[in-house]
């Protein structure tokens, strides 16, 4: 149970919902959601859905991740075709592998309280490759509609300049020839930090970027630009950080033994890590800007809650 986080988001978006309601009765308040692999995002929408649903609120929630705007499998393999050298387009996850023109087609018909086919996106077929579900099996959500509940490992991420992505790809670069350094200093301990420093958190450092050609990661960058149009039906928005982005591994690693002690299968320990490795890039280049920047232009609509390597709230913040 995430009581602490759906109490502290339920106290943010109880004066914002209300007067949201207040002004536009009949157009939906659009919450985003951002949160890295393995953090417990996924749990945490259904749970903070449930209590929306509940006494003393009892709003009609509809639920939209991401996730289930990605490509066909038929789209993805051409995808994979026309950049065939781009690892980060072998399969799905970055930006350039989702339908936006779908996300937005969706989103602006539930803004609209409209009838609304919701897309659903089955990640088993294909061996695991991933299939979008047919249209006529989706679940077509009936308004009034009260909460739009929209959640994304890279909701929010902005694309950043090219002077910016040049230098992130130096460092990188400069990175892997020190990998071996003996005298190297070691990382700073964030679990260290005190509340009074969750503007000072230690950035991820851009190790992974390196591995890629500077091509594709301009490709990733641009098609950011792209995705990102979906950010505008944005009321409000959550982003679960953390003190270090590559607990990213170990959360989605002990997300992977439950799944195979429930299962029985599952991907070994070195395919999770390899998954991890195709989001790293992004997270490197775009987790710096969702912290110092505002995605909202009216203020008090950003909380941010910190995570500790237990997925326990250390720090939170509104702005």
């Amino acid at each position: 149970m995430n009581t602490d986080k759906v109490n502290s988001i339920v106290s943010f978006l109880r004066p914002l919902i209300s007067a949201h309601r207040s002004a536009s009765a009949n157009v939906p308040f659009v919450l985003g959601f951002s949160g890295p692999q393995g953090c417990g995002k996924s749990t945490l929408v259904a749970e903070l859905s449930t209590a929306l649903r509940q006494a003393p609120f009892n709003y009609k929630v509809i639920e939209l991740s991401l996730d289930d705007l990605y490509l066909t499998h038929e789209g993805q393999e051409r995808l994979s075709e026309e950049f065939p050298n781009n690892k980060l387009y072998r399969h799905r996850g970055e930006p350039g592998t989702h339908d936006v023109a779908l996300g937005e087609k969706t989103l602006k018909s539930l803004v609209q309280n409209k009838v609304t086919p919701v897309p659903r996106y089955d990640k088993s077929k294909f061996q695991g490759q991933g299939d979008r579900v047919p249209e006529s099996e989706w679940p077509v959500m009936t308004p009034p509609f009260d909460v739009v509940l929209f959640e994304g490992w890279c909701a929010g991420f902005r694309a950043i300049s090219i002077d910016e992505l040049e230098a992130l790809y130096a460092q990188s670069t400069s990175l892997a020839r020190d990998e071996t350094d003996p005298d190297a200093a070691p990382a700073v301990d964030p679990a260290n930090l005190e509340a009074s420093s969750i503007d000072q958190l230690k950035e991820p450092v851009p190790t992974t970027l390196a591995h890629h050609q500077f091509s594709d990661l301009q490709q990733v960058n641009h098609e950011l630009k792209k995705l990102q149009q979906l950010w505008k039906y944005f009321d409000a928005f959550v982003h679960l950080d953390s003190l270090d982005i590559n607990f990213t591994y170990k959360w989605r690693l002990q997300q992977e033994h439950a799944l195979i002690q429930k299962r029985g299968t599952g991907m070994t320990d070195q395919q999770v890590k390899k998954f991890i490795d195709g989001y790293m890039p992004a997270y490197e280049m775009y987790i710096p800007g969702l912290r110092e920047q505002t995605l909202l232009t009216r203020p008090n609509r950003q909380l941010r809650l910190v995570l500790d390597e237990d997925r326990k709230v250390k720090f939170e913040r509104v702005k």
